[in-house]
């Protein structure tokens, strides 16, 4: 309160220069001081603005057309909206879509509004379709799967070692006489004479 009081008088005493310098027939009377040298001027204070709120709209589809109390206000994606607090009606619409509509009590908060538009059957058709086509091209496209992970490639891996496990023994048989009982083939190292 002191400092409007120092501020007001300071503007008591620059009032005057200021209004000789720069007087003419139009300028209102100056402003009577009170008894403490305090301005008696009535300001004409500016009541501060309307508080607002922010609307964020997010839409699932580009380019749609969002209308707020059925005005259009853009399309999608859309900046964050500023309106003055209450209840709104938030319309979406967009070619190959249902229509969306909701109402939205906005606060100075914000609020959001989160809406999914519905593809009309047409559209649906048309997006199931595309879909599809997307998938065969993904699947003419894929790469096919590499050798090791091909079936026969390990039967002959499998059948390899079972040939090679029959040759081995057959060796090691031919090495030995091949009659069972002698073990002359095989170097076998002399036994310790028991003391």
């Amino acid at each position: 309160m002191l400092r409007i009081a120092l501020a007001l008088t300071a503007l008591a005493v620059a009032a005057p220069a200021l209004a000789q310098d720069s007087a003419s027939p139009q300028d209102p009377a100056p402003a009577a001081a009170s008894e403490d040298g305090v301005v008696a001027e009535q300001a004409s204070i500016a009541a501060p603005p309307p508080a607002q709120g922010r609307l964020l709209v997010a839409v699932n589809v580009d380019d749609a057309e969002v209308l707020v109390d059925g005005q259009a206000v853009g399309r999608t994606p859309l900046a964050v909206l500023t309106l003055p607090p209450g209840r709104h009606t938030v319309a979406i619409r967009a070619v190959g879509f249902e229509p969306y509509s909701r109402s939205v009590d906005l606060t100075v908060e914000g609020a959001r509004v989160d809406a999914y538009l519905d593809p009309t059957p047409d559209q649906a058709s048309a997006i199931a379709a595309h879909e599809a086509e997307e998938a065969a091209a993904y699947g003419a496209a894929a790469p096919a799967d590499p050798w090791y992970r091909k079936w026969w490639v390990w039967a002959a891996v499998g059948g390899g070692a079972v040939v090679l496990t029959a040759i081995i023994v057959g060796i090691a048989v031919a090495a030995g006489g091949g009659d069972g009982g002698t073990q002359e083939g095989f170097p076998v190292p002399p036994l310790p004479e028991a003391m």
